[in-house]
């Protein structure tokens, strides 16, 4: 299995590219790591442009366990692939698979061509495999709101075909931008603008000023539960309880 994880803020750090690509490389692995006990099932590599989780072949995963990837901030999107050799009949062959399993009366071929090798343009590779698919499906070709897209991606002699784009949470990789203490006061405004702060790429730990005993644990315990939810997209952070009865 492949998971083809693109990201858009990245691409426009110039010189520090190359940093936050790595930060979110990091952020990918330890976001496995946690998830899962075995831990040496996968690698995650930089592409051009494009950060690649291959799953070894011979384990099966339940694709719905690698959701968790909606939860790494940096990823714009991503998807799961099949890779297919950089061919233009093994293009058809794989793209053939793949939208076996699909129901539907019109498609699309999309088709980014990153390694120039390839002799045929984009376009070309769109007209190919959209000839190739007609004739097995007859389903109409549309380039707009088609009810299936294909997408085929060549980058560094290796070929990727896919046909859903799953949401990731877009910004910064978290850790790209320093560290800061965010206010939880139990409210909604605190831990949105906390959320924020991480989608920004900052690393966040967190304090709450309490009254207790004259509030009960239930304020305090809300608190927690906000960091906790909170920390699933970095890790581990630190919550400082600070009591403010006195004062």
């Amino acid at each position: 299995m492949i998971i083809i994880c693109h990201y858009d803020e990245i691409a426009l750090k110039g010189k520090n590219r190359d940093y936050f690509e790595k930060k979110l490389v990091e952020n990918i692995d330890n976001r496995l790591r946690k998830e899962f006990s075995e831990n040496n099932f996968w690698k995650v590599r930089k592409l051009a442009g494009r950060i690649v989780v291959e799953i070894k072949k011979d384990l099966e995963i339940e694709k719905e366990k690698l959701l968790i990837l909606k939860e790494v901030f940096g990823i714009v999107n991503f998807s799961f692939a099949l890779e297919s050799a950089q061919d233009i009949e093994e293009l058809k062959k794989t793209c053939g698979e793949l939208l076996a399993d699909e129901v539907f009366d019109s498609f699309r071929i999309t088709a980014s061509r990153a390694d120039k090798n390839f002799p045929l343009t984009s376009q070309e590779i769109n007209k190919e495999i959209g000839a190739f698919i007609w004739e097995k499906t007859k389903a109409q070709v549309k380039l707009k709101d088609a009810q299936t897209e294909c997408f085929i991606e060549l980058a560094n002699r290796r070929a990727f075909v896919y046909v859903d784009k799953i949401q990731g949470a877009g910004g910064l990789p978290v850790g790209s931008g320093g560290r800061v203490l965010a206010l939880l006061s139990g409210g909604i405004d605190s831990p949105v603008a906390a959320y924020y702060i991480l989608k920004r790429g900052a690393r966040v730990d967190f304090i709450h000023f309490h009254s207790l005993p004259y509030t009960s644990m239930a304020s305090n315990e809300k608190v927690l539960a906000l960091a906790q939810e909170l920390s699933k997209f970095q890790g581990r952070a630190k919550v400082f309880m600070v009591p403010f009865a006195k004062i």
